[in-house]
């Protein structure tokens, strides 16, 4: 019989332990999951992009591309970009110095710049450029296209074509890649107008990769 009673208290202490052992592992397992995931977050952070555009606009030479990269500020070329003299950098975050500064320090002669504002959306950044889009509800006439010429200051970049007779593009005279967002909308509420859209570069960030891919 005291044997017996021994063999219980092993069996009862044995339960304890094993209980103890399980709410342990579940302490553990709720603890790591509020531990802060700094490092993880760290390596796939995006690097900041931003656009600026030179007054007056130029295409942008190898050697600025050059002497950007040589900053560490990742440069990348387009040619819708470098037709209307507008840098996109890619810049790591925290830096001391401003891209704008870096800009004016590799820029010869030394330029202006001015900021072009970058969408982002769904992991792709959408840079305006100088160009809009037209498509207009009927065959625009000679008149049409010249009024809307010199009431935006635009250039016709590629007239309507046989193929596609409703549909023009045209570009902002100056360094105005900043206003295009706001023109487009303007010019698409005139009556004649199916729709008006910027001729963005889109650019796209995979989080697995360094370089930038850039489409348009």
């Amino acid at each position: 019989m005291e044997r017996k009673k021994r063999l219980e208290l092993l069996d009862l202490n044995e339960v304890l332990r094993s209980g103890s052992i399980v709410v342990m592992f579940i302490t553990l397992l709720v603890c790591a999951s509020f531990v802060p995931q700094k490092t993880i977050q760290s390596t796939s952070e995006e690097p900041q992009i931003v656009a600026f555009q030179r007054k007056p606009p130029e295409v942008t030479t190898p050697e600025l591309l050059k002497c950007l990269e040589s900053k560490s500020a990742r440069p990348y070329e387009h040619q819708l970009l470098k037709k209307y003299g507008i840098v996109v950098l890619a810049m790591e975050h925290g830096r001391d110095t401003s891209p704008i500064a870096l800009l004016e320090l590799c820029s010869e002669p030394k330029a202006e710049w001015l900021e072009v504002p970058v969408i982002h959306d769904h992991g792709t950044y959408q840079v305006p450029t100088n160009e809009i889009i037209i498509t207009v509800k009927n065959e625009p006439s000679t008149l049409l296209i010249e009024r809307l010429r010199q009431k935006y200051a635009l250039v016709i970049v590629q007239p309507p074509t046989h193929r596609d007779p409703n549909r023009f593009t045209v570009s902002l005279d100056g360094p105005l890649a900043a206003k295009s967002v706001s023109v487009a909308a303007e010019i698409a509420k005139s009556p004649e107008v199916e729709y008006a859209e910027v001729n963005f570069v889109v650019i796209a960030f995979p989080l697995v990769s360094k370089k930038l891919s850039i489409e348009g």
